[in-house]
C-alpha cells in the first residue's frame, strides 16, 4: 500500500523546446481532419444508398399499382368490346336491333334550314332512291 502523504512527486523540469511545436499541432489537426472527414463522407454515402433504396422501393410499389390498373383497363376494354355486352347495355337503354329490316327510312322536311346541309352522294344511294320510289309507287 502507497502512503500519499509521505510520497513526493517530482515534476520534469520545463525546457525550452520540449514543448509542442505548432507543426506538431498541424499534424496532429490534420490527422483528425482526415479521419473525422473519412467518418462524415462514409455517412454522407451511406445515406444516400438508403435514399436510393427507399426512391427504388417506391417506384416498385407504383410500379406494381400502374401495372395492375393497367391490367384492370384491359379487362374493361375487352368487356366493352364483346358484341354481347354492347347488345346487353343497348337493350338496357331501350335501343332495339335493326338488322330484322323492319327499319324504314322516311324523308321529311326540315323546318330548320342549316347552311351547307346540302345532299351528299354516297354509294348506293341510287339503289335507296329506286327503293323509295317502287315503295311510294306501292302505298298510293
Amino acid at each position: 500500500m502507497v502512503d500519499c502523504c509521505f510520497q513526493s512527486f517530482r515534476n520534469r523540469p520545463v525546457q525550452e523546446g520540449s514543448g509542442t511545436t505548432g507543426w506538431e499541432m498541424l499534424r496532429w489537426l490534420l490527422a483528425v481532419g482526415i479521419v473525422a472527414g473519412l467518418v462524415l463522407g462514409y455517412a454522407g454515402m451511406r445515406m444516400g444508398i438508403l435514399e436510393s433504396q427507399y426512391e427504388a422501393a417506391r417506384l416498385r410499389k407504383e410500379n406494381t399499382e400502374l401495372r395492375e390498373f393497367n391490367d384492370a383497363l384491359r379487362v374493361e376494354h375487352a368487356t366493352l368490346i364483346n358484341p354481347e355486352t354492347i347488345d346487353r347495355r343497348a337493350s338496357s337503354l331501350g335501343l332495339i336491333d335493326s338488322s330484322n329490316g323492319s327499319v324504314r327510312i322516311i324523308e321529311g322536311r326540315s323546318r330548320l334550314s342549316v347552311p351547307g346541309s346540302e345532299r351528299v352522294s354516297v354509294p348506293g344511294s341510287e339503289l335507296i332512291a329506286a327503293a323509295r320510289g317502287r315503295f311510294e309507287a306501292s302505298s298510293e
